[in-house]
């Protein structure tokens, strides 16, 4: 019964293509099965979405969701832990092996504590680095960083009331483009997320631009209006 729900979770929260499943979405305490891996709370019933389209989480779609993995404890142990889960699932999971990138239905991005060193080192992983602003200069390759994410308020100040400021318009439109120029998605967190106003034109501003994650409150409201 759990699988069945959190695969509908999951597909409810992604179904655009680039938007990144939050890693809060973490099923209830309740739910947990003990002695049962977390990530095996999403991977199997994900695993089992893909089998009954035939290879793709939605039928028809030749994407690749994008699964946002936030690791709070220790970065190595935990990297470690998730990698064991995810080479469970070689036929669900996007691997990087031998310098190429094999695309899978699903794409496991690893946030907060990574490690850069040890997945820069691999020679195949099926984690990707979540990279940050300060890691658009160096170049670090869309093979290892497919997504760049930072906090709203560290790179803007407009928080939706008015219009956009021309300069800071022109900043994220750069921002972007360089992103994009070089393979990453793009992702922001900290945009306003109480229904109203301001909500409304930070996510009309960022939905002719750069949508590429949505909270599932945000994603509710942009897939009913």
């Amino acid at each position: 019964m759990f699988a069945r729900s959190a695969a509908a979770a999951l597909v409810a929260l992604a179904s655009l293509t680039g938007i990144a499943v939050p890693s809060s979405a973490a099923p209830a305490s309740r739910d947990v099965v003990l002695g049962q891996p977390l990530l095996s709370l999403y991977l199997d019933p994900l695993d089992d979405v893909v089998r009954r389209n035939g290879h793709s989480v939605y039928p028809g779609w030749d994407g690749s969701l994008q699964l946002l993995i936030d690791i709070k404890s220790d970065g190595e142990s935990t990297y470690a832990a998730i990698e064991q889960e995810l080479r469970k699932h070689p036929a669900l999971m996007t691997n990087y092996s031998k310098g190429k990138v094999h695309t899978g239905p699903v794409t496991a991005v690893v946030s907060g504590n990574r490690p850069l060193t040890t997945m820069q080192a691999e020679d195949k992983r099926y984690g990707f680095f979540d990279g940050r602003s300060s890691d658009l200069a160096p170049g670090i390759p869309a093979t290892l960083m497919p997504l760049i994410s930072d906090n709203w308020t560290k790179l803007f100040s407009w928080q939706g009331a008015g219009p956009m400021p021309e300069a800071e318009r022109a900043k994220l439109h750069a921002y972007v483009a360089d992103a994009h120029t070089k393979g990453y998605r793009v992702r922001f967190w900290a945009t306003p997320d109480q229904p109203g106003a301001a909500r409304d034109a930070v996510w009309t501003e960022l939905h002719g631009q750069v949508l590429t994650t949505l909270t599932p409150t945000t994603s509710q409201h942009w897939s009913s209006s």
